[in-house]
């Protein structure tokens, strides 16, 4: 079972074409189009590194617990008038107000708490909108996106999407993060990561990453992606119960990497 919770965006474009025959190129006799020299993304770390780098990124994921729970504790420090409930900001406040507490509240959010059905029972709680609060100290809790965590016997995900900043949150919080990123838990059968994150100064990616049970949830099958100060992209296929596999820069192949994935487990062992 996978739970799909992230808001897709299809954007379509469409060229006109004609029946009719082409136009012929003109030369109009202009000066020459200048040549111009792209320069190609080169690596900057070793495939050593790149294992390093993704050890440390799996090891500290962003969740959508920590976002939502310091929603919830934020939203409690209102009044009855300012934002004037517990879980939501309503367009009332788009353009803000500040609480006789100190706490200021603008934009609009959603809290939603659900139950989940067979096979796997569980709950979806979330917040989803575009807000901001500051407290009475000035400190900024500012989101774009959703923050979803489903908590069940045998199940357990978590998802953020969008952007999300709370200066005095846990490190992926407080450093801010982009992107969208699942993780998912469903006990006996596996563990899967994917989706993209821009945290903590790394840019990291995870192509539908596969954790076994029967092998220690090491990694069955996926890959994994790390991005360059260049802009290029390191990728790492990982498969068959081994955390080592090939590093590739841009196709080009840099040598053995292997990923520590011991932070992440004592992460999905507590869910």
């Amino acid at each position: 079972m996978r739970l799909q919770l992230t808001i897709l965006a299809l954007v379509g474009c469409a060229s006109p074409s004609g029946g009719g025959k082409s136009s012929p190129v003109v030369d109009t006799g202009g000066p020459a189009l200048p040549e111009v020299e792209a320069s190609t993304a080169t690596p900057s770390w070793t495939a050593e590194d790149v294992g390093a780098r993704l050890s440390d990124a799996l090891s500290v994921p962003p969740l959508g617990g920590d976002a939502l729970f310091a929603y919830l504790d934020l939203m409690s420090r209102g009044d009855e008038e300012c934002p004037g409930n517990v879980h939501h900001i309503t367009d009332t406040w788009l353009h803000g107000c500040t609480a006789s507490t100190g706490y200021s509240y603008a934009g609009v959010s959603e809290y939603f708490e659900d139950p989940v059905g067979e096979p796997f029972p569980a709950t979806v709680y979330g917040v989803a909108g575009d807000f901001w609060i500051i407290t009475p100290e000035g400190s900024l809790f500012e989101a774009g996106g959703h923050a979803v965590e489903v908590a069940g016997d045998a199940l357990w995900v978590s998802e953020v999407a969008g952007s999300w900043l709370w200066e005095d949150g846990p490190g992926w919080l407080a450093s801010g993060f982009s992107g969208t990123l699942v993780l998912e838990k469903v006990e006996g059968i596996h563990a899967r990561v994917h989706g993209a994150a821009q945290v903590q100064g790394t840019s990291w990616s995870a192509n539908e990453l596969i954790l076994g049970p029967s092998c220690g949830l090491l990694p069955m099958s996926g890959r994994l992606g790390l991005r360059d100060p260049s802009g290029g992209w390191y990728t790492l296929p990982l498969e068959r119960c081994d955390p080592c596999g090939t590093v590739s820069f841009e196709g080009e192949v840099l040598g053995e990497a292997c990923v520590d994935f011991t932070g992440l487990h004592a992460i999905l062992e507590e869910r």
